[in-house]
Order: C-alpha cells, then structure tokens, then sequence
C-alpha cells in the first residue's frame, strides 16, 4: 500500500561463548568504573570519620565480700561494634577510654577473670562524656560448695 513491505525483525542469539570476549563492555566504561573504584578506596582511606569518645570507668568486686578483683579483663563492645578492653588494676578498678561512630551512645560491657562466673551482659548508655559501671562478679563454685 504504502511501498514495499517491511519483513519481520529477526533477533539472532548466539550463545555467550560466541562472543569475541566474555562480555561486551566497553572500554571507557572500565576506565570509568576504575577510577571510581580508586575514589572510592581513597575515600575509605581517609581518617575523615567523625568519631566520639566517652570515658569508661569502674571497679569489679566479689560479690561475697566485697573485696577487690584484679586482673580482670573489662570489654566494651558498641552497637556499631566498635570495641574497647581494660583490665583492673590490684585495686579492681579499670578505665577506657571508648570510641565509637557518632551517635551510637550504646554499647554492652562484660568483665571475666579466672576463678570467676563471667558477668552478664551489661547494657551501657553513655548520656554525657563518661560513665562509671561497677560490676560484682561470683567466684566459680568450687568442689567443697557443690558437696554441701
């Protein structure tokens, strides 16, 4: 009506392994995506990470008397799971100095030492530049203590 008729579009597939190369990328596209990737890795590598740091104190008792508990390993883990450890001192006391990312003001401590149960989880919240946790901790039982 119009001229010549136009014939159907054929779509010929090959499989992959016909290719020329395995796929058809173009080079400016990797030139691309590599200097990307090089931004991206000297981004990370940068220390521009705005971090904050609260000051982590206390002393670890027994819980039967009271005493001091020294050498005992104190751990902060954040919710960004950003770590801190201390151990006491012959008094029991322990300080750390806490860094996480900006904004995440929680964090659980654990402290354990030998010939003690390890304590449970404590939950931290830091609502000002430092915090003072003490902790008691339970002396494992011993053979005498499960005879009675």
């Amino acid at each position: 009506m119009y001229g010549a008729p136009v014939p159907p579009t054929i779509a010929i597939l090959r499989p992959q392994s016909a290719l020329p190369y395995p796929h058809p990328v173009r080079p400016g596209f990797l030139l691309l995506s590599a200097l990307g990737l090089a931004t991206l890795i000297g981004c990370a590598s940068d220390d521009t990470s705005v971090v904050d740091r609260f000051a982590l104190r206390g002393r670890v008792t027994d819980i039967r008397d009271g005493s001091s508990v020294g050498g005992a390993r104190v751990r902060f883990l954040s919710d960004a799971l950003d770590p801190s450890e201390a151990t006491t001192n012959d008094d029991g006391r322990y300080e750390m100095t806490v860094v996480v990312a900006e904004g995440i003001d929680f964090g659980t401590l654990r402290v354990d030492r030998s010939g003690y149960l390890p304590s449970p989880a404590l939950s931290v919240y830091f609502d000002g530049t430092e915090r003072r946790i003490d902790v008691e901790l339970e002396p494992e039982p011993s053979e005498d203590d499960e005879e009675e």
